[in-house]
């Protein structure tokens, strides 16, 4: 009897498990940031001035992935209000900062370079009461190179 309901448990759990190569293949991807539950982690950083809004998180060897979204015109679009149900059935195209804590830098950064993909920012402090709030963003892909060494000048 504990095997069967064991065997029942397991088969009715909603499993969130993400493939990079999924992600690779969709063309919108949805970004969802909690400000308040990783701000103590220091991964995740968010700059607003008066014309842009930029989410920044940051790996643990100092890269990061680059997100803004414009506030002024003419790069201002209206951002989309869809329904709390929204988040089941687009599950699959949410990243969370658990999934970018899960990968390097690399592989997230080849996961989400492609021309012409629609970037969603999800921000859990623009939730309201059953709505929530898409605002589309731009993805800054910036490229590393680990053998140009960083220019030292040093007056004595």
């Amino acid at each position: 009897m504990r095997y069967i309901l064991l065997y029942f448990f397991i088969s009715s759990c909603n499993l969130f498990a993400q493939d990079l190569a999924y992600i690779k293949s969709t063309d919108t991807i949805y970004l969802y940031f909690d400000k308040l539950e990783k701000f103590e982690d220091l991964h995740l950083k968010t700059n607003k001035n008066e014309f842009v809004e930029k989410y920044i998180y940051q790996f643990p060897d100092a890269k990061e992935l680059y997100f803004e979204t414009h506030l002024q015109k003419p790069h201002k679009t209206k951002p989309r209000i869809v329904s709390k149900d929204f988040m089941d059935k687009n599950k699959n195209k949410i990243i969370t900062t658990d999934i970018l804590h899960k990968y390097n830098f690399a592989e997230i950064q080849n996961a989400l370079y492609k021309p012409r993909r629609v970037f969603y920012i999800i921000d859990k402090a623009d939730f309201k009461r059953k709505k929530i709030v898409l605002k589309k963003a731009n993805y800054m892909f910036f490229t590393y190179n680990k053998y140009i060494k960083p220019l030292i000048t040093t007056v004595l």
